[in-house]
């Protein structure tokens, strides 16, 4: 993680962050695929779930620069800019018919997919005022564009 501040008057920051994270799932979505999880039988309808654990790991980079405004008492405003590259990202899928261990499922089988590329831009904006009682408002809005490749 690298993150910068810096002072630009009094009452002003301007602020940056790169971050590179990694996380795996420990979870159901792993399980091994000889482990079929809530096997569900109807008649001649078999649906279930099942792990992958070939599952690679989400991996992103995170970038954001703000800009703050420090006003008197509680007065806060703030604009920041963001991106985030996704690597693998994590998604359910639901597969229609599928054959695991000799085991025909014909009526769905819910397993976790890596996606490919992914990615996340955003702009967000702060607004706090305070007033002498302590009673204060504050506001966020973010405005994001996104998109995501799957196999």
């Amino acid at each position: 993680m690298i993150n910068m501040l810096a002072s630009l008057g009094k009452v002003v920051v301007g602020a940056g962050t790169i971050i590179r994270s990694l996380f795996m799932v420990f979870s159901h979505a792993t399980r091994p695929l000889d482990t079929i999880l809530y096997p569900e039988v109807k008649g001649e309808d078999i649906s279930g779930s099942y792990g992958n654990p070939e599952l690679e790991p989400y991996e992103a980079d995170n970038f954001d620069l703000s800009l703050e405004y420090y006003g008197e008492g509680m007065t806060f405003a703030s604009i920041g800019i963001f991106r985030k590259n996704i690597d693998n990202a994590i998604y359910p899928t639901l597969q229609k018919t599928k054959t695991i261990n000799g085991i025909s499922f014909n009526d769905g089988v819910e397993t976790w997919i890596n996606g490919q590329d992914s990615h996340v831009n955003g702009l967000e904006l702060n607004f706090q005022y305070g007033w002498e009682n302590g009673a204060y408002i504050a506001t966020n809005l973010t405005f994001t564009d996104s998109e995501s490749l799957h196999n």
